[in-house]
């Protein structure tokens, strides 16, 4: 397709003659001159490009975006588990049962002291019940 276009546009013009009209001058301080034609196109059309590359370049990447919705989900899991402040009382918050282990909502893993021994469940990943 774009060999027939371009092809059929320079073979039509190629093909077409332009003659002034008689007793018609072409004052030439009236007319565009190219610098007055491209300038502005050659401004524009870096400016559209300078836009786009900006905005391409400040967009999330797929990795940016699962991390964004999986904190975003934490910190909705977050909301619906701890009391919240309203009308005019405070927020009551309760120490969990087992500082060690990892609450539901929690952001971090809880903090094990080095000193503090592992158990077996720990280290396979099974605790017995």
């Amino acid at each position: 397709m774009g060999v027939a276009v371009s092809g059929m546009h320079y073979t039509g013009m190629a093909a077409l003659r332009v003659y002034p009209a008689p007793g018609l001058t072409v004052n030439t301080s009236a007319t565009a001159s190219a610098l007055a034609f491209l300038l502005p196109l050659i401004l524009g059309l870096s400016m559209i490009g300078f836009i786009f590359s900006t905005v391409i370049a400040l967009s999330p990447t797929a990795a940016e975006i699962l991390e964004d919705g999986e904190l975003m989900a934490r910190l909705a899991q977050t909301s619906r588990h701890e009391p919240q402040a309203g009308l005019g009382r405070p927020a009551v918050r309760t120490a969990p049962a087992d500082p060690d282990q990892a609450q539901p909502g929690d952001l971090f893993r809880p903090y094990r002291s080095p000193r503090q021994p592992l158990d077996a469940g720990a280290l396979t990943g099974r605790r017995d019940r």
